[in-house]
């Protein structure tokens, strides 16, 4: 019933691919946005998880951890205008993938300060900065465990990303 609604109830394209186009600020995870509309409503829907580029665009910065935090990435999904939220991440990014994107984080770090992103955002640069340089690491290696195994792990060794 719920994905009956996510799939014909919004605008949003959860059950599209957007991948050829998503957009680079994405961290990676099965969620992620291409091609947004510039309206400002993924922050105010999901807070914790977006941030915008210098022009406005959306991307997902954090995958949801939590059930709040999924539910309002339903939310800014559905009511982005042009469809740009995709939930297909996990059938396109192998270990090999998340390792070359964590190897490029510095350039989205680089493109953390430029100066209009950070005017188009509220301080979501400094979450984005303080993440990828605390936490990130240790989620991408929960997620490629997740990749090579098909589940999360509990106790298990994780694979190294660097």
């Amino acid at each position: 019933m719920v994905n009956d609604y996510f799939r014909y109830g919004d605008n949003s394209d959860f059950w599209g691919s957007g991948w050829l186009v998503r957009g680079e600020l994405n961290f990676p995870g099965p969620f992620y946005t291409a091609e947004t509309d510039t309206c400002g409503t993924g922050i105010i829907e999901l807070l914790n998880n977006v941030i915008f580029d210098d022009d406005g665009a959306e991307y997902v910065m954090i995958q949801p951890r939590i059930k709040a935090e999924l539910l309002q990435l339903w939310n800014a999904g559905s009511v982005e205008v042009f469809g740009g939220y995709y939930c297909d991440g996990n059938e396109h990014w192998t270990t090999k993938l998340v390792r070359d994107w964590w190897a490029s984080r510095g350039d989205v770090l680089e493109r953390l300060k430029d100066k209009e992103l950070i005017q188009s955002n509220y301080n979501q640069d400094i979450r984005y900065r303080y993440y990828l340089e605390n936490q990130a690491a240790h989620d991408l290696r929960k997620y490629c465990f997740f990749l090579e195994k098909g589940i999360y792990p509990t106790t298990q060794k994780l694979p190294e990303i660097d």
